[in-house]
């Protein structure tokens, strides 16, 4: 059963990067995945939901960071390393990958737990333009078949334990986050005579 399924998964991966192929998509889709470009926006991004966002912001904000710490630990740190399976670049012949790639495991990938927990805790809380965020989720996932770095069932993984793992901190750690994001707030607050 796991060997016809690591078939599919590998019929999967060239048959995705044959029929998607193109000029555009391979500029496109190596500068995508490349977090880099994302540090600095993303570190804006948080930092002005903190300080502007009020309880709603301060409280996607707090469990953002919460959600991206634990997705990117257990993706990169625990399961990569349990499961322990070749990226195809370095697994499969004829697989050229378009970005340079450290001989890192490849399940589940690290890329699609993170933007996708990001993107579905920001939308649980926040609750505006949540399809935005997953779409955008959806192709940096699909950014790491293209560039020949991960297989389909890697960005499933990957976006299970993401979506998991955000559904249980909002579900366990909303209420905490709620007390916390309004903590500064009250204590300024009972300050002001107002």
């Amino acid at each position: 059963m796991l060997e016809r399924m690591i078939e599919l998964d590998v019929f999967a991966f060239h048959w995705l990067r044959e029929v998607t192929r193109s000029t555009w998509g391979d500029a496109f889709f190596p500068w995508l995945t490349d977090l880099d470009h994302f540090r600095i926006p993303i570190l804006v991004g948080w930092l002005l939901l903190m300080i502007f966002g009020g309880l709603r912001g301060r409280k996607a904000g707090l469990l953002l960071a919460v959600t991206l710490i634990l997705t990117d630990q257990i993706s990169a740190s625990l399961l990569k390393e349990m499961v322990g399976r070749v990226r195809p670049c370095f697994a499969l012949d004829g697989v050229n990958p378009l970005i340079s790639q450290s001989h890192s495991f490849s399940f589940p990938s690290s890329h699609a737990a993170n933007s996708v927990g990001g993107a579905a805790i920001l939308a649980l809380v926040l609750g505006r333009w949540w399809w935005s965020g997953l779409l955008l989720a959806g192709a940096i996932s699909f950014s790491r078949v293209y560039v020949g770095v991960h297989y389909p069932l890697d960005l499933i993984g990957g976006a299970l334990i993401g979506m998991g793992l955000a559904l249980l901190l909002y579900a366990t750690g909303g209420p905490i986050a709620t007390r916390v994001a309004g903590w500064r707030w009250r204590r300024r607050s009972s300050r002001d005579p107002d």
